[in-house]
């Protein structure tokens, strides 16, 4: 009897870990040509910048020295090594795609599609408050890897009216 409780017990792992969805942070494309991480100075060729501001104090969590804004779109920025990377995605006129891999996102992108591309069920999509945001969002969160390992970050998709309107870098506090 133990043995085929231990047998079982295998075959849930192995099962469970092939299904487990999960994406590689350092693989998104913002509008075809902006990656995560990138130095500040490839950040200015690429995209015209609207605002570098200190980090609130309502982030006071966060170890950015700065955030820089692209319309709504955010990157904490590093003194230490020049570094830009990616918290927030806010589909507007000024980002207007993002790719991982051959996928590509816009705010045509419906809560079906992301359900589809990552072979789950509506069970996963839930109801999400934003500070500042008074519109009824919903949310599906997708494992983050970076450099190949599995962390603790997540990786936000948050809709509108079931079309994708915002991408949220998640870590814990």
């Amino acid at each position: 009897m133990p043995k085929k409780i231990i047998f079982f017990l295998l075959l849930i792992l192995i099962t469970s870990k092939g299904y487990t969805q999960s994406i590689e942070t350092s693989d998104f494309l913002i509008n075809e040509k902006i990656t995560s991480p990138i130095a500040i100075k490839d950040l200015k060729s690429l995209i015209k910048i609207d605002s570098i501001v200190k980090v609130p104090d309502a982030m006071d969590m966060s170890t950015a020295d700065a955030l820089v804004y692209i319309g709504r779109t955010y990157f904490e920025y590093y003194d230490s090594t020049g570094l830009c990377h990616i918290n927030v995605i806010n589909f507007d006129d000024k980002i207007l795609s993002v790719s991982f891999g051959k996928w590509q996102l816009s705010r045509e992108t419906s809560v079906k599609d992301i359900l589809l591309k990552f072979k789950m069920s509506e069970d996963h999509v839930a109801p999400i408050d934003l500070y500042q945001d008074s519109r009824k969002l919903t949310y599906l969160a997708i494992q983050a890897k970076q450099r190949g390992k599995v962390y603790d970050g997540s990786i936000l998709f948050i809709f509108f009216k079931n079309k994708l309107t915002r991408i949220d870098f998640w870590e814990p506090s």
